[in-house]
């Protein structure tokens, strides 16, 4: 499980069964996004945002094969990356919106390696 709060009310949680919640009020109600590529199957390693609307994630399925994702909306909607490797993603860290730097594993678990990703 991995949590992003953004504020003392509101934060996105992404679980290791492949889903993500956001709140509906105050994390105090929540709601499933819903559309997410693979939700429900997998791991939502690691959330990363550069400010309230922008965001990444590292998100694993079964095999482990790793996907990045972006949000523009606070991650109500997500779009997944081009990555130049994409098993075993364990984390994503970005300076802003449109660069991210992911690390995870070549040979899952084996050689740890580390890629950038740009939107642009």
């Amino acid at each position: 499980m991995t949590v992003w709060r953004f504020n003392k009310d509101v934060c996105i949680v992404g679980t290791d069964d492949g889903t993500l919640w956001r709140p509906v009020y105050a994390c105090v109600t929540w709601t499933q996004v819903t559309g997410l590529a693979g939700s429900g199957v997998g791991d939502v390693r690691d959330l990363w945002f550069v400010n309230e609307h922008e965001g990444f994630m590292a998100y694993n399925n079964a095999t482990p094969v790793g996907t990045v994702l972006r949000t523009i909306n606070g991650g109500a909607n997500w779009e997944a990356l081009t990555t130049p490797a994409n098993q075993g993603l364990n984390k994503v860290w970005a300076p802003n919106g449109e660069l991210a730097f992911v690390v995870g594993a070549l040979d899952v678990g084996v050689n740890p390696a580390s890629m950038k990703v740009t939107t642009v």
